[in-house]
């Protein structure tokens, strides 16, 4: 379920990966969508993450951002990848509650280059959980 949502938005985003700040800056509705499907896939990754924190029954996380390090500290993840994604998730929380301008630079900037990363995390899970006979797709 959150798998799913997570890879269409992913979809969404690839689709716009040449998208420059300019035309964001022009074009509300874009701006609107991809920053919303940004935060999805933010945010699903995040939840993904607890439902197989809670399934294997593992430490559970301090923040958003600790939900990554607890996969990192049970070998789920590697480090550098944790890393990436604590970044993500923090991001994630300037999107939800919008404290300062957007800019619009590093937004184009995840979507051209960091949404690999959160492609190999689902690689990841779902290779993990397939070994313990757990369908990611279920969670």
């Amino acid at each position: 379920m959150i798998y799913e949502k997570i890879l269409d938005a992913l979809e969404f985003l690839k689709r716009h990966r040449n998208t420059t700040p300019e035309a964001l800056s022009g074009d509300r509705k874009l701006l609107g969508s991809i920053l919303w499907y940004l935060y999805t896939t933010i945010q699903g990754s995040i939840d993904l993450g607890l439902k197989v924190i809670s399934k294997l029954k593992l430490r559970i996380p301090e923040s958003y951002a600790d939900v990554f390090l607890v996969l990192r500290d049970e070998g789920i993840i590697p480090e550098d990848l944790a890393r990436e994604l604590v970044k993500m998730a923090k991001f994630g929380h300037i999107l939800a509650h919008i404290y300062f301008k957007l800019d619009l630079e590093i937004i184009c900037e995840i979507i051209r280059e960091k949404l690999g990363e959160i492609e190999k995390y689902l690689r990841i899970l779902a290779d993990t959980l397939k070994q313990r006979n757990i369908k990611i797709e279920e969670l």
